[in-house]
């Protein structure tokens, strides 16, 4: 790719509302939306119902997906990365990790940045309850499936790795960077009997989504989210603490001084905290808490200086 400008794109997201979403991403963190609440912005994205947009540099103004397109020939890119605001507890859910009936496969990882004291997520469902009796109580419908749910804890610097098929939900008060493949299929298998301004419920889907949960013990999610120890990706050069090692990313965090290095990868860069700069080639880039950058493959190597934290994240197109 000769000639070809590489250097910290910084991403302008796609905004995205919700009837659980919060404010803080819009209050706070000045997101842009045309609507008050924004449950999720996509900060990595090359899908067309929410493309982010480079923001600096050559590429100014172009839509990620386009830019993918232009330098690499490729029209889909393997990640959805967003920041997340709960304000109140999202459906519970599960996601498919197979093609079957045009779905797409979803394994994802949260990292919490921030949550009110008594926050809570659901993860899977309560030791000893079967799929079979969780099935049963989704379709006979109520509040009684609210028994059967794990519910879990959650506090700033926490991670949750959800692979394909984990029942789950995101509580009220959290706020979180959600690394994810690239996939918007979510099967909704419970949503508090809550109601629309027009008094409509929204839809679910039992069926589907109990044919694709399944229970995991605590060894096959620890297997899974560090299933590719041999290396899918560029091993990571100045420390920083792995979330997560499997064959769809790599997220690692880090904090204070810290070094990328060139990489054939294309890396994801989230501040979840404090503000630092990125220096590339003798350039600065400013970043900021909810800020994200995105390092292209063979960029240069970048220096991020300290006072930041850093979530990465590492995806190769050949997924």
């Amino acid at each position: 790719m000769e000639n070809v400008s590489l250097y910290p794109m910084k991403m302008i997201p796609a905004a995205h509302t919700a009837v659980w979403g919060g404010d803080k991403l819009k209050r706070i963190y000045n997101k842009k939306a045309p609507f008050d609440r924004i449950a999720e912005s996509w900060e990595l994205s090359a899908r067309s119902e929410g493309e982010s947009i480079i923001e600096n540099g050559t590429f100014t103004g172009m839509c990620f997906g386009r830019y993918l397109e232009s330098l690499y020939g490729k029209s889909r890119f393997p990640l959805l990365i967003k920041f997340i605001d709960s304000a109140s507890p999202l459906s519970v859910q599960v996601h498919p990790g197979n093609h079957e009936d045009g779905a797409e496969p979803k394994t994802e990882i949260w990292y919490i940045i921030d949550a009110v004291p008594d926050a809570r997520i659901v993860y899977g469902l309560r030791d000893g309850v079967s799929l079979a009796k969780f099935a049963h109580c989704c379709k006979q419908g109520g509040n009684s499936v609210e028994d059967l749910l794990n519910f879990v804890p959650v506090y700033p610097g926490d991670t949750v790795f959800i692979p394909a098929g984990q029942i789950h939900s995101i509580g009220a008060g959290i706020l979180l960077a959600e690394i994810q493949q690239n996939s918007d299929t979510t099967y909704r298998l419970y949503d508090y009997g809550r109601v629309d301004a027009e008094g409509h419920t929204r839809q679910l889907h039992i069926e589907k989504g109990l044919a694709a949960a399944r229970l995991y013990s605590e060894s096959e999610i620890y297997g899974k989210r560090f299933s590719a120890a041999a290396g899918a990706f560029c091993k990571a050069s100045g420390g920083g603490e792995l979330l997560a090692d499997c064959e769809f990313f790599r997220v690692i965090k880090h904090t204070g001084e810290t070094v990328f290095k060139k990489s054939p990868d294309f890396t994801a860069l989230l501040c979840t905290g404090g503000c630092a700069r990125l220096i590339c080639e003798g350039t600065e880039y400013p970043v900021c808490a909810a800020d994200t950058y995105c390092l292209p493959p063979y960029c240069e190597d970048t220096f991020l200086t300290g006072g930041a934290e850093i979530v990465s994240a590492a995806a190769s197109l050949q997924n």
